[in-house]
Formats: structure tokens, C-alpha cells, sequence
């Protein structure tokens, strides 16, 4: 009898070796592993958000406000050297306008 030459099919058959199922099934502890901690932050966000709320609000309490003297004070102080801020870049931008005009005629 002559032998043929015959071509295996392919097939939808995953070959896995020894060391490549190892490793598959680290890769799939692993994604275990993740949705279990993210079923467990799920869980323990709802729990938390009475204990975060508390901590927010004994935060809110520590903080000191200042004074309505002192905010207008202050307000006073910043719209001042926002005035003269604006006063010089309007002088420099005239200034600069001038000998550009003086320059090209």
C-alpha cells in the first residue's frame, strides 16, 4: 500500500502544554482574585459612606473662618494691586503704542 500524504485539519482544539496551563491558571486567580476585591470595595463602599460623611462633617468643624473684618481687609488689599497691576500694563502698553506710532508713520 502506497501512504498518503494527509494534512491534519485544523481543528478548534487548544493544545496546552504543562508550564502553559500553569500559567493560565495564575492569569485566572489573578482575574479572581480582582473581582473578589472589587465585590468586596462594592460592599464596603456602602458601608462607608455614613463613616466618610461623619469624618467630613468633625473635619467641618475644625476649621477655623476668618473674621468679616479681616475678608474685607483683605478684599480691600487684592482690589489694589489689581488696580495698579492694570495701571502699569495700560502705561506700558500706551508707551510701547507711542514709539510704534513714532517709528512707523
Amino acid at each position: 500500500m502506497a501512504k498518503k500524504n494527509v494534512q491534519p485539519a485544523e481543528s478548534d482544539v487548544e493544545i496546552i502544554t504543562p508550564d502553559a496551563n500553569k500559567k493560565q491558571l495564575k492569569k485566572n486567580e489573578k482575574v479572581d482574585n480582582k473581582q473578589k476585591k472589587v465585590a468586596k470595595k462594592n460592599k464596603s463602599d456602602k458601608k462607608s459612606l455614613k463613616k466618610k460623611a461623619g469624618e467630613v462633617w468633625s473635619e467641618l468643624k475644625k476649621v477655623s473662618r476668618p473674621s468679616f473684618g479681616t475678608v474685607c481687609k483683605n478684599t480691600c488689599v487684592v482690589i489694589s494691586v489689581v488696580a495698579i497691576c492694570t495701571l502699569l500694563l495700560f502705561g506700558v502698553d500706551r508707551l510701547f503704542s507711542l514709539i510704534n506710532n513714532l517709528l512707523l508713520p
